[in-house]
């Protein structure tokens, strides 16, 4: 489930995934495809073109350390000409922008680079650290680094987690206004935050 509401009223974000795995001695490669899912939600542009996404990916990972690449086969979460194309984004101040604005073009082969490290640090008691780049095609300004870095400790069969997260996304085109009823205030996704977490494996 997602906490977000998107346009036209979907709030469920589906993520399905396929493909092969195999693991020798420490090291483990990982291939396939990823189908990220929102149904009914679509962009509030004719013809309502939607913001599902495949992706190819090849995950390597190796003692304490992996690496991930994933490659858009589509247009990454329906961003084209049509559906983008010249936005300027919101204002601190929470208004539309209206000078700089983006170009056009479609995103397919857009990718996403995903490194990440775990060390113990003391006992039951995880350091996770991460590094990704989002390449977004024809939209450059959209591309953006992120951080996060966190602990974990297992509590019986759940571990929880804090992490700190951050981006050098270019803020006005990563800020919105919720869809929710009543909402005046501007959200931005790309500042720095705390994530609080609780996992359990089946």
């Amino acid at each position: 489930m997602s906490g977000n509401q998107f346009l036209n009223g979907g709030s469920l974000e589906l993520d399905l995934y396929g493909g092969y795995r195999w693991t020798v001695t420490r090291l483990g490669l990982d291939l396939g495809l990823q189908y990220y899912w929102y149904p009914r939600a679509r962009y509030n542009i004719d013809p309502g073109d939607r913001y599902n996404t495949v992706e190819s990916y090849l995950s390597v990972r190796y003692d304490h350390f992996s690496a991930k690449y994933s490659h858009a086969l589509t247009h990454l979460f329906g961003m084209k000409t049509q559906t983008i194309g010249g936005y300027c984004g919101i204002g601190a101040d929470g208004t539309p922008a209206s000078t700089d604005c983006l170009g056009t073009g479609g995103t397919k082969g857009s990718g996403y680079v995903d490194l990440n490290a775990t060390f113990d640090v003391v006992s039951r008691v995880g350091l996770a650290v991460h590094y990704g780049r989002q390449f977004v095609r024809s939209y450059d300004r959209l591309s953006y680094d992120d951080y996060r870095i966190g602990l974990t400790r297992p509590f019986g069969a759940v571990t929880l987690g804090a992490a700190v997260v951050t981006t050098d996304a270019e803020r006005r085109f990563y800020r919105y206004t919720p869809t929710t009823a009543g909402s005046q205030e501007t959200e931005d996704v790309g500042k720095l935050g705390i994530v609080l977490s609780a996992s359990k494996a089946f």
